[in-house]
């Protein structure tokens, strides 16, 4: 009895998508040990993929079908584009920084997030294990800041392989925006001593994403806090909905004069600059340079032009990548290239009206918020600075979406057999 009381549960799902979603710091922690880039990952996948073995094995029945439809659906049209487009092979195969290897088929992001995700039905015991990540995230973000700090920036591939330094990284400003909303959520829903940690956390993330990630980051935050006010209604009133709502105006109002104010902006700079760090934001804040960069503009106007050459075919997966050496940075844009103007409007129809039915129709609020955590995360950042082949979060949003839709439609259901009706 007593050994029965001590017995640990262990959740190989949880721990498998803990390894997974934070697998930064545990890739980062072995690497250190064995000093050898490729020993590195080898190792980490194989206790990655171990625990999602056991998962497996474990619990059969919460093993879908939907992650490995998507998996081996995406490799057969590479496969093809790889046979019929032999022009692309050069930046599909041996492209130092863009290739499928290092962004498509890591094995530990982008679509293989599915696997991992459609193993939760319980959106609670999502978000917990979530959190668990965070906490492994926040830790690899504050020394991967660290050395950022010791070298002078942060240190990027660049698509010809050369090494560039920059005073901002955009996986760790995307990296921060996860930590700083998980944990604010959970500062949220706690109601013990513990959700001051939480907040603490939340605060010191959000500060370091502001300093040393991207704007588009930082817009990203405020994108989730308004979606949130907006459609997440649960256990609230009419009264503290409108109080939710007055609060986001007021700190919209406050962030907007701080961020006009000349005389604040150098204050923060001058601090920032005293501490020996460098924030993207601010600099392009205080020198009123915030429009796109021209070579972002350019590449856009040439890949409309490769669209409007192949219209309903499109040009194949990896064009962008051949002809601009990187992603387009536009995730319309990428659409229409990979696949043609009639298939990549489906899709974007496809995707706007599930985003709109869950927003407005979802009655489960625990799967809502995951959905809107995830799909805060990714509706700028594919618009302006990533590619979806190659970003977790739009493949974990799609699977948090599907099972948000599914639970809305079983809902649905139940309400026609009660009343013959549906809400």
């Amino acid at each position: 009895m007593l050994q029965q009381s001590l017995r640990i549960r262990v959740s190989y799902i949880g721990l498998a998508l803990i390894l997974f979603y934070a697998y930064d710091f545990f890739y980062s922690v072995i690497e250190k040990g064995v000093s050898n880039e490729f020993i590195a990952k080898v190792i980490t996948l194989l206790i990655l993929y171990t625990f999602y073995l056991i998962a497996c094995l474990k619990s059969p029945q919460k093993v879908y079908s939907a992650g490995f439809i998507i998996i081996i659906v995406s490799a057969l049209l590479f496969f093809f584009t790889y046979w019929l487009y032999p022009e692309y092979r050069r930046a599909m195969i041996s492209m130092p920084s863009w290739n499928i290897w290092k962004s498509v088929f890591t094995f530990s992001s982008g679509i293989f997030a599915c696997l991992f995700f459609q193993m939760f039905d319980d959106p609670n015991k999502l978000r917990k294990y979530l959190k668990y990540s965070g906490y492994f995230l926040f830790i690899w973000s504050a020394f991967r800041i660290r050395t950022a700090i010791t070298r002078g920036g942060f240190l990027r591939s660049m698509e010809n392989g050369l090494l560039s330094t920059n005073t901002y990284d955009m996986a760790l400003g995307y990296r921060l925006l996860f930590v700083s909303l998980i944990f604010a959520i959970e500062f949220q829903k706690e109601k013990k001593i513990i959700r001051y940690l939480y907040a603490t956390i939340s605060i010191s993330a959000f500060i370091a994403m502001t300093i040393y990630g991207p704007r588009t980051a930082v817009l990203s935050f405020f994108v989730f806090w308004i979606l949130k006010v907006l459609f997440c209604h649960e256990a609230s009133t009419p009264k503290k909905r409108i109080v939710n709502i007055i609060f986001i105006l007021v700190a919209f109002f406050t962030i907007y004069e701080v961020i006009t104010n000349e005389a604040i902006l150098l204050y923060f700079y001058n601090v920032i600059s005293r501490m020996g760090a460098s924030s993207r934001i601010l600099n392009t804040l205080v020198s009123g340079n915030i429009a796109l960069d021209k070579g972002r503009s350019i590449m856009w106007s040439n890949a409309l032009q490769m669209i409007l050459e192949h219209p309903i075919i499109g040009n194949g997966i990896y064009s962008d990548r051949n002809e601009f050496g990187i992603y387009c940075h536009q995730f319309v844009l990428e659409l229409f290239l990979d696949f043609g103007i009639i298939i990549g409007t489906i899709i974007i129809i496809i995707f706007a009206w599930s985003t709109i039915k869950i927003l407005l129709k979802c009655q489960n609020q625990e799967w809502k918020l995951m959905f809107i955590l995830f799909f805060s995360m990714i509706i700028i950042r594919l618009n302006f600075s990533s590619s979806f082949w190659s970003d977790t979060n739009f493949w974990a949003c799609l699977i948090i979406g599907s099972k948000a839709l599914r639970e809305t439609a079983k809902l649905n259901i139940s309400c026609y057999r009660l009343s013959g009706r549906c809400y």
